[in-house]
């Protein structure tokens, strides 16, 4: 995240067996200039092991739910902004998953946990304490991410039913262009119904959930916030009938205008943000 240099953020590539289910690895530490953070939507699941104060954390799609989280825990898929409130430093390793790639970890339907906040050890019993535990007895940062990457490593299954097949959709569907979910099945050899059912198992929203967040996605890539920005263009190009279609989109999914998008933006992080970088962050005072 885009922060004063106190706040420090290191990220790395996992190894090649989690490589096809982990996006990054990546530790966190500083103090946020702002009071909150509303993260998009990103088609991704997190994990995030703690290792300072509480925060609080409350989901846009089930009823605005808030709660305390303390030690470790996954955020599913989300369709509308998670919101994230640490009352003091933040300290925490974490990893971003592929798309489909929690599955391969938690052995339970993804959409049980899309759209929700989950303590770990709900899921992984007293081994979540015990890897938090590892994780903060590691001195620095490298040792803490390693430590992380070990104990994915220790809970990887066997890769889950049907997720090659799932995985050729994926390619498919995130994507620039129309892919309708009949075509898209068919490619893919599996009925309309059947192909939804996947995505609920295997990443845990529909087909059609997950295509307008990689759509909102491309969007935030193209912003440049030093520039007017040409929200018809934008529009146009990837794929909205109308301007008045992408702001409606916009606030459903992010809780905001795109005018108010940018001008929080701008009063935290300033003018000088490259196009995409920290896109999905969006503060709050």
């Amino acid at each position: 995240m885009t922060q004063p240099d106190a706040f420090l953020f290191q990220q790395k590539c996992p190894g090649p067996q989690l490589a096809p289910f982990v996006r990054r690895l990546w530790y966190a530490r500083g103090q946020i200039s702002y009071r909150r953070d509303h993260i998009l939507p990103n088609g991704s699941a997190v994990l995030l092991i703690n290792l300072g104060a509480p925060h609080k954390t409350t989901t846009a799609k089930k009823l605005h739910t808030s709660q305390v989280q303390k030690d470790a825990w996954l955020c599913g898929v989300q369709s509308g902004a998670l919101v994230n409130e640490p009352p003091g430093e933040t300290h925490v390793v974490g990893a971003s998953f592929a798309t489909a790639g929690a599955a391969a970890f938690f052995g339970l339907p993804m959409s049980e946990v899309a759209n929700r906040v989950i303590a770990l050890d709900c899921l992984w019993g007293p081994q979540a304490r015990g890897l938090r535990e590892e994780i903060l007895n590691a001195i620095s940062p490298e040792d803490k991410l390693a430590s992380l990457e070990r104990g994915l490593l220790s809970h990887l299954l066997p890769t889950p039913r049907g997720l090659p097949r799932l995985e050729a959709a994926l390619r498919r569907l995130l994507v620039p262009g129309p892919s309708g979910i009949a075509s898209l099945a068919r490619e893919v050899d599996l009925s309309p119904k059947q192909l939804i059912a996947e995505f609920h198992r295997l990443v845990g929203v529909t087909p059609g959930t997950l295509s307008r967040i990689a759509r909102l996605s491309r969007l935030l890539e193209e912003i440049d916030t030093r520039r007017q920005v040409r929200w018809a263009e934008l529009a146009a190009g990837l794929g909205w009938s109308d301007q008045a279609h992408l702001i409606r989109d916009f606030k459903n999914f992010s809780g905001a205008t795109p005018t108010e998008y940018l001008r929080r933006r701008k009063e935290i992080f300033g003018a000088e943000l490259e196009p995409g970088e920290d896109a999905i962050f969006l503060p709050s005072k």
